[in-house]
């Protein structure tokens, strides 16, 4: 299981990918930033405000995307 180590809200200052859904977004979106660790590297990542939702929805303490 991943380790969260920053999970914020951002406004981008470019596009960006979401990694729920993977629309790109154009620059100055609000966005949440996530930076996480597993298997020994840290990778970082950004989610839409719907992706975010949906997590929040239908996500438990624990459960991943498998992306």
């Amino acid at each position: 299981m991943s380790e969260i180590l920053r999970w914020q809200n951002r406004r981008t200052r470019k596009p960006h990918k979401c990694f729920g859904c993977y629309k790109t977004y154009p620059s100055g979106t609000e966005m949440v930033y996530a930076a996480y660790a597993d298997g020994g590297t840290v990778q970082d990542c950004y989610w839409c405000e719907t992706c975010q939702e949906y997590m929040h929805r239908n996500f438990e303490y624990g459960d991943e995307t498998g992306c």
